[in-house]
């Protein structure tokens, strides 16, 4: 079983339902494309293509990759301010730690579409690094996948595109699947 969401509440629905997989769409997802470490990887990913000796060569051609991302923001210690920063946002419940396959196409003029494939799972348990997320979801993980019995397999799913032109640098035209 399948569903479609847009926020952490229809998110955790999801997971409580035992839906084996949730799309992640709408403002949500737009979040998670806008955030500030994924917009950093997708702008590095644009500089080493842009870089890459085939874009003088006038033909098309395709460059696959892999990047992992941390989305809702840096987490310190427990106290800092940038770990309670991050436990306000949706992306640090919805989709932590994340790799994000990609597919860049080059046309002949240098134009760019990258295709990008997010993939997680939702669990809430901690992930033993010993930091202030560990403490917090500790209780939290267990009330809610011992307790409430949310289902701490289901994989979460993210899609979209990003279109470059041969003269921008960074990205900035986005296309949601």
């Amino acid at each position: 079983m399948n569903g479609k969401v847009t926020s952490v509440p229809c998110l955790l629905k999801a997971s409580l339902s035992h839906k084996d997989v949730a799309v992640i769409m709408g403002e949500l997802r737009n979040k998670a494309v806008r955030d500030p470490d994924m917009t950093a990887k997708t702008n590095d990913i644009i500089s080493q293509v842009k870089n890459d000796p085939r874009m003088k060569s006038g033909k098309p051609f395709h460059v696959p990759g892999l990047v992992g991302v941390t989305l809702g923001g840096v987490r310190e210690d427990f106290f800092s301010k940038e770990t309670a920063h991050a436990a306000n946002q949706q992306l640090t419940w919805a989709v932590r730690h994340a790799d994000v396959k990609y597919w860049v196409e080059v046309d002949a003029q240098g134009n760019m579409t990258i295709d990008f494939n997010l993939y997680d799972r939702l669990d809430l348990s901690p992930n033993g690094s010993g930091t202030g997320y560990d403490f917090i979801s500790s209780g939290l993980g267990f009330v809610y996948h011992g307790v409430l019995t949310g289902n701490q397999f289901m994989q979460t799913r993210m899609s979209w595109s990003v279109n470059v032109s041969a003269g921008q640098n960074s990205s900035n035209s986005f296309i949601f699947r």
